[in-house]
Formats: C-alpha cells, structure tokens, sequence
C-alpha cells in the first residue's frame, strides 16, 4: 500500500470514529431515553429527521382556544421496567433565535399538572410526550421557537445526541409548513411568502398547513393537479385590476410565481 493509500485510510477510520462517538451509540445495557418518530414511522429515515422540528399556529382556531398540545415520540433503550420511571425535560436557549419564553408561549416543563404525562409506564418503551403551548398576543407579529431536550435523571442517561432534542416553532399567524422544503420550493409552489401563502389559503379554503401538503407530497398526480390549479387561479386574479396588488407581489417586493 502506498503512502498516499495509508494516509486516506487512516483519515476514513478517523471520520467514521468520530461519526460514531458524536451521533451513534452501542447498546451498552443501561437505561437511556431518546426522542424518534411515530410508532408508524419508525423504520423512515426521513420521517425521523423531519420529526425533529414541528410547527404550531393558532391562526386556524376560535379566539377562544388559548392553549393547544403538540405531541413528541419518546423511546427507551434498554429493557423495559416493571415499575413506572419519570423522565425530565428542559427548554433549550437557541441563539439568535425569538426563543419561546415558559408561562407565555408554552407551559413549563416544571409545572405539576405535567408531571403525570412524563412516565414511561411499568412494561413500556414508548411514550408521547405533550408539549402545551400558549396563545399569547405577541405570536401575532412574531414566530417564537422552543427546543427542548431529555435530561438525565436517576431513571434514565441520555441516548443518542442528535435524538435527545426537539424543536416547536409557534405563531397565531401563518407559518411555513415544515412540508414546504427547499426541493418543494425549487419544483412545485415556488419560493415562500407570507403573502403566497395567504393567498393560497384564501384563495382555495384550504389551510396549506402540513396535514393538508403532506398527503399531496406522496401523490403526483395531486401534485400535478394543485400546481396547474394555482398557476391558473393566479393568472386569472391578476387579470382582475381590483384585486389587491395586482400583480400579486409578495413582501419581498418579487412577484409571486407557481
């Protein structure tokens, strides 16, 4: 073997250790605790990494909602217990991030009426975890973020790094679908905007929030119909002068395109 050839498999070796320690974990005996995606989804590499974050707004509900519950999957590794073992969490400050403060945006961790849901049950592996979150004046004009993470405890260490943490973005105006990706952006609805967005939701009575994307994403003949029906209705809006901001411009000052 040459040196060049030794010099490059000692820099792999070195990459997949670091892979390894950083993100994986061997199953070492111990009681761990980690966060994955719904029951349903469990073997969807995709599904796990998009669980990772959530969106909640209550733009759709009465003003007379003022709390929600937005649920996570929690998972033990190890065997299962024949007693009830608590868990904790905690809020995690994102930096420069609008970070979701605790009693306005959502309810603490802390609180008493909580404790009851974070348990794993004698003989289980699996919980959902209920995060509350709160309807305050200033989601309004502002997307607050919280991320929270597992906390060690007497019960439980830690899992994998990259599965002990969540993250809710919460609003009470629209906010981009999480469905809505780049690859979505750059092949059907085109860039995103509050203003597009808006207009899509008024113009076809469809909330365009991920339970409604979602099951389009997974069909392309819905794709296809969706795509043809708003470029349609957005050509026929701005040949009506009356409309607002015809052409339909977003707040980027670009104008909105299918």
């Amino acid at each position: 073997m040459t040196k060049i050839n030794y010099i490059l498999s000692f820099c792999l070796a070195l990459m997949l250790a670091s892979c390894t320690n950083d993100d994986y974990m061997l199953y070492d005996g111990e009681a761990r605790l980690q966060f994955g995606p719904p029951t349903n989804y469990i073997y969807s590499t995709n599904y796990q990494l998009n669980d990772s974050l959530k969106s909640y707004t209550f733009v759709y509900e009465p003003v007379s909602k003022l709390q929600d519950t937005v649920f996570f999957d929690l998972y033990t590794m190890g065997k299962v217990s024949d007693t009830d073992r608590a868990f904790k969490l905690r809020q995690v400050t994102i930096p420069g991030a609008e970070n979701a403060v605790a009693g306005v945006h959502f309810k603490s961790f802390d609180d008493a009426t909580l404790q009851k849901h974070y348990i794993v049950k004698a003989g289980k592996a699996y919980v959902r975890v209920p995060v509350i979150v709160l309807r305050d004046v200033t989601l309004k004009s502002k997307i607050y973020a919280l991320k929270l993470e597992v906390i060690e405890n007497e019960f439980f260490k830690l899992g994998e790094k990259i599965k002990i943490w969540r993250k809710v973005n919460i609003a009470d105006r629209l906010i981009r679908p999480n469905s809505w990706t780049s690859s979505v952006e750059s092949y059907y609805w085109g860039k995103y905007s509050y203003v597009k967005h808006d207009w899509m939701v008024k113009q076809t009575g469809e909330k365009w929030d991920d339970t409604f994307i979602a099951p389009i994403m997974a069909d392309y003949a819905e794709i296809t119909f969706w795509k043809a029906k708003l470029a349609k209705m957005l050509s026929d809006y701005n040949k009506v002068p009356t409309n607002p901001g015809v052409p339909l411009t977003d707040e980027f000052g670009e104008l909105v395109k299918f």
